[in-house]
């Protein structure tokens, strides 16, 4: 069975890999600007884009349940993207308290976690 020290480590490393390989052009960028994969079909370049996305939210999303925040996918039904995903501290006390609120992307709610910790005395800068 894989622990989650593991499977962070895994996470950490495919971002690693995959931003080396992009830097180091061994895959060619995407012709039709990270668009391609709508039919099925997507490029070397848009395969390595989606596994650091999805391993950089992971890690995102990791960090923030242990500072006690829970992050979820909701977006609004509004054409704008930046608040698709919200977060909320397990400790939320109400409209005074600003352990909550949104981001496009779990790294930004991650940032306005930390942030938030900052401006509260919770965490050092």
């Amino acid at each position: 069975m894989i622990t989650k020290e593991q499977l962070l480590e895994r996470s950490k490393r495919k971002v690693k890999e995959a931003t080396q390989r992009i830097a180091a052009r061994e895959i060619e960028p995407c012709q039709d600007r990270y668009n391609c994969g709508q039919g099925g079909n997507e490029c070397k370049a848009c395969i390595e884009a989606f596994t650091i996305q999805e391993a950089r939210d992971g890690l995102a999303l990791d960090e923030m349940k242990e500072m006690g925040y829970e992050c979820v996918y909701n977006p609004p039904p509004i054409p704008m993207r930046n608040c698709d995903w919200q977060f909320c501290h397990e400790d939320y006390d109400g409209p005074g308290d600003m352990r909550c609120g949104c981001g496009s992307c779990p790294e930004m709610c991650l940032e306005r976690v930390k942030e938030i910790a900052i401006e509260r005395g919770d965490l050092d800068e």
